[in-house]
């Protein structure tokens, strides 16, 4: 009775050794990224953070400034919904330089385009064409910025009043 039930079992035993072995020589390697990366050592550039410092000048207390908004957390497809995915794709990895929103509900007020020289190449300019068009389909009041060094609060002022924000009751500035 005894070399019947270990006739049975030791086969079945030798076979789930012989199963967990290969599992363990066969299994897959943990997951490594295929990519190495690194840290970027700033959220924007010096043309960027320049403008920044002034844009944060010329607003009042009740706006904020966010930097590097995706286009689709700002707009989405109006389209109907056999073309929606390929209208959101056109947006879903673009991004916006500048968001103005209240501070009291987030509620965008403006978005800020910084147009440096990478601008003027062709896929730039059909970008950048596209955006335009996309946010003012939607209604979003959108700047371009030309970037530079640095830039006048009065004339950040100036094109805020003129063209996307004239509820805004601007900060006292004194101008040099």
């Amino acid at each position: 009775m005894f070399s019947d039930f270990a006739s049975l079992v030791l086969p079945f035993l030798f076979l789930m050794i012989v199963v967990g072995f290969l599992g363990f020589i066969l299994r897959p390697p943990p997951h490594k990224p295929s990519y190495a990366y690194r840290p970027l050592n700033y959220l924007l550039t010096k043309a960027e953070r320049s403008f920044y410092g002034v844009l944060l000048s010329v607003l009042p207390d009740d706006y904020q400034v966010m930097c590097k908004v995706r286009l689709a957390d700002l707009i989405k497809p109006s389209v109907p919904k056999n073309q929606f995915y390929a209208a959101f794709s056109r947006i879903a990895q673009k991004h916006i330089d500048f968001v103005i929103v209240r501070k009291t509900d987030l509620s965008v007020v403006a978005a800020i385009e910084l147009n440096d020289s990478s601008h003027s190449q062709r896929n730039r300019v059909e970008r950048d064409l596209f955006v335009r068009d996309a946010m003012k389909s939607a209604s979003v009041p959108f700047l371009p910025f030309a970037a530079r060094q640095s830039y006048s609060p009065r004339d950040v002022s100036a094109a805020l009043n003129e063209v996307f924000i004239p509820e805004i009751e601007r900060k006292t500035v004194e101008f040099v």
